[in-house]
């Protein structure tokens, strides 16, 4: 059965006086049924988003200013408009026009959901060299990446994901609690990554690994210890639906204990999306993870623990031993990074794994219970002393002053 998610709300035009008699327009959010996909609406050089206005969200055009709508692939056309991009213009007398045309936002809906695109930058490295991807959407002249990915395809390792929370237009008219099967994109040619999440493929790698008496002891589905998908931009911090369905592919997740994963790395999550909701700004988000996971096997000796690999015996997809997020306001130039421990089977967290002062009693934001091990022991840090101690070489310089506190 299809299920067109854009049937979950409406926009319908809107025109108000304003004091220099000239009708502005607006495109406002609603909850009555459309029968068409959500199109892709930008300007001369981003995706525009709606932005709540304390009690609706909506778009405002000024008079005389044009937004383009499109579908992406050119197959994918405007309803009733059979084209796959058109640009709808506030003519300054309180009318919304397509040519000559004055639609309704029913018939600026797509046949079909707007589809991402998984573009590898071969003119452009990330750091150290290593691959650069974007997830991003394309129109006819135009691309709009969602998520910067770095992946080193050499380990099959992702270093860090980058997306921006827009805050401002976050709302609850497009949540879609279908989740789609993830992707590899292209990347993963050695192995299949879905085989390698799969818990039992992970019981016998990490038995392997270990030995045979520990590795039921450390993957254990009953109690959530077992490898998740962990997102790095995760679903939940996008607008659109079909933004939302561009986060699941393989390079923008690395493997997390599920336990952490829902609990203290999915409170941070929901903390962040709070923070830039509640103050209405835009935060840009780097995510990755540091070092190699490492337990012991039954010889007490440390072994790195990898979910793959390739036909050569190469070990593949290592599990990170830190997760990490760094967080920036780019306007009040505020930043902080959080660091979390993505181990819950050790007693006590080691020296060795804590990289800086711990800040987060000064970020009150930060309410889960950061010292629970099992959880996903977290600690904060002073931006500046992160890029000042190189400890997350990844990341260039952002300039950023003070905490972000609020």
């Amino acid at each position: 059965m299809t299920f067109k998610l854009f049937s979950t709300l409406t926009a319908i035009f809107l025109c108000f006086q304003s004091g220099d008699s000239a009708n502005s327009c607006q495109l406002n959010w609603g909850t009555n049924l459309l029968p068409a996909w959500f199109p892709l609406i930008w300007n001369d050089t981003s995706i525009v988003y709606p932005k709540y206005n304390g009690t609706e969200w909506l778009i405002e055009m000024t008079p005389k200013t044009s937004l383009q709508f499109g579908c992406g692939e050119a197959t994918n056309l405007l309803q009733n408009f059979l084209l796959p991009e058109t640009l709808l213009t506030c003519d300054g007398y309180g009318n919304l026009k397509a040519g000559l045309v004055s639609p309704n936002f029913t018939s600026m809906g797509c046949l079909n959901q707007v589809k991402e695109k998984v573009v590898h930058l071969p003119a452009s490295t990330c750091y150290n060299g290593y691959d650069n991807i974007d997830i991003t959407f394309l129109s006819a002249t135009n691309s709009f990446p969602l998520i910067n990915v770095c992946h080193n395809t050499a380990k099959d390792e992702t270093i860090f994901a980058q997306h921006t929370i827009h805050g401002a237009a976050l709302n609850p008219y497009e949540v879609s609690n279908r989740r789609p099967s993830f992707k590899e994109g292209g990347y993963y040619p050695t192995f299949t990554a879905d085989d390698a999440y799969s818990q039992k493929s992970q019981l016998a790698v990490v038995t392997e690994l270990t030995g045979p008496s520990r590795g039921p002891a450390y993957i254990d589905a009953a109690r959530s210890f077992y490898f998740a998908r962990g997102h790095l931009a995760p679903d939940g911090d996008f607008v659109h639906i079909y933004e939302q369905n561009a986060t699941y592919y393989f390079v923008n997740v690395v493997p997390q204990w599920q336990i952490i994963n829902n609990g203290n790395w999915k409170a941070m999550e929901m903390a962040i999306r709070d923070l830039a909701t509640e103050r209405q700004i835009d935060l840009k988000v780097w995510t990755g993870g540091l070092g190699t996971l490492t337990m012991q096997n039954e010889n007490g000796t440390d072994v790195e623990i990898y979910l793959a690999k390739d036909a050569l015996k190469n070990r593949r997809l290592p599990v990170p031993m830190i997760s990490w997020k760094v967080i920036h306001n780019p306007v009040s130039k505020s930043a902080a990074a959080i660091f979390m421990v993505n181990n819950p089977h050790l007693v006590d967290v080691p020296q060795s794994l804590i990289k800086c002062p711990d800040i987060c009693p000064q970020l009150p934001w930060v309410t889960w219970p950061t010292k629970t091990i099992q959880k996903g022991y977290t600690y904060c840090c002073d931006m500046k002393f992160v890029q000042t101690n190189g400890i997350l070489p990844m990341i260039s310089n952002l300039g950023a002053d003070v905490l972000l506190l609020v």
